[in-house]
């Protein structure tokens, strides 16, 4: 049993809007034996503000589904913009590495990105308490701040860049979400034998005994389920 630390400032569980990745990877793991502990941010993506039972709070400690879920402050009410989306980046980072050297020291921080400065972070936590990193890379930066037209100065990709390279050194392995995302890490000059590409796939748990439909002949289902 291993004592595993997931940053991740955007966990979304089933019942939120959202990808699922990092739950149900963190519950696999806690079904497999080992002691796992999630650092999040209770400021949602997708909802932008603070719970009303989290209000007035930097961290709070619960416990779900067998995890051990620590979520942290970040700005909330951002825009597209850099100011407000580098605050909400920032203030998490800042949250999330003081609750990471709180507890037992893990034997291994997993950390996603986005965001980057949470991962960078992480990376710290994983340094200071002697643990394994293992680093997901959902998006590729800075290409991804030229990608959302953040508007960014020339110094915040510099930085981002700096950051991105700093993460990859640290980590001991790295997951690439797509071929792509592989590609770019490898251009980047990260050694391909530290490289495991694991994309997204289907949770055979999740509905696993649906209700059928009746349809007629000639009638079909269509289902968005895109971002």
């Amino acid at each position: 049993m291993s004592r595993v630390l997931y940053v991740s400032q955007y966990f979304v569980s089933a019942d939120q809007p959202g990808g699922v990745r990092h739950w149900q990877h963190t519950r696999a793991l806690a079904r497999a034996g080992h002691d796992v502990t999630v650092v999040s941010s209770y400021v949602q993506h997708k909802e932008r503000e603070i719970p009303e039972r989290y209000r007035g709070r930097k961290i709070v400690r619960e416990r779900e589904d067998g995890i051990d879920m620590v979520r942290t402050y970040a700005t909330p009410d951002y825009g597209v913009d850099m100011r407000s989306r580098g605050m909400n980046y920032l203030t998490f980072a800042f949250w999330s590495m003081i609750a990471g050297m709180r507890g037992s020291s893990p034997d291994v921080v997993v950390a996603s990105s986005p965001t980057l400065p949470a991962a960078a972070a992480a990376a710290e936590v994983a340094r200071l308490r002697r643990a394994r990193f293992v680093l997901e890379v959902r998006d590729l930066w800075p290409e991804s701040i030229l990608a959302m037209n953040l508007n960014a100065p020339p110094w915040a990709v510099s930085a981002a860049t700096r950051m991105a390279r700093h993460c990859y050194r640290r980590a001991d392995r790295i997951i690439a979400l797509t071929e792509g995302i592989r590609d770019g890490l490898l251009e980047a000059g990260v050694p391909a034998g530290k490289i495991h590409l694991i994309t997204n796939g289907v949770d055979l748990e999740i509905g696993a005994n649906p209700t059928p439909v009746d349809l007629a002949s000639g009638q079909y289902v269509a289902k968005y389920v895109g971002a």
